[in-house]
């Protein structure tokens, strides 16, 4: 099986709540059907609710970037 390195990047709409936000719980795993999944929680560090966050991630194997993702998460 090859071995996979994630690096995932929150992101907001303005620049202050860079060192304000965090990814934790974050795993990976392949599904029955092979397709791999990523999974995570992110912290609201901020007194006042933040919303229209972005995620970038970019996936490596061996050191070569393999593919890019641009996502929002999932909220209720």
């Amino acid at each position: 099986m090859k071995k996979f390195f994630l690096l995932i990047f929150p992101l907001i709409g303005f620049s202050s709540a860079w060192g304000e936000i965090s990814i934790q719980n974050d795993q990976q795993f392949f599904g029955d059907d092979g397709s791999l999944h990523i999974v995570g929680e992110i912290k609201n560090n901020f007194d006042a609710p933040i919303n229209q966050i972005k995620i970038n991630a970019a996936l490596y194997s061996n050191g070569i970037l393999v593919d890019t993702l641009k996502t929002s998460p999932m909220l209720n």
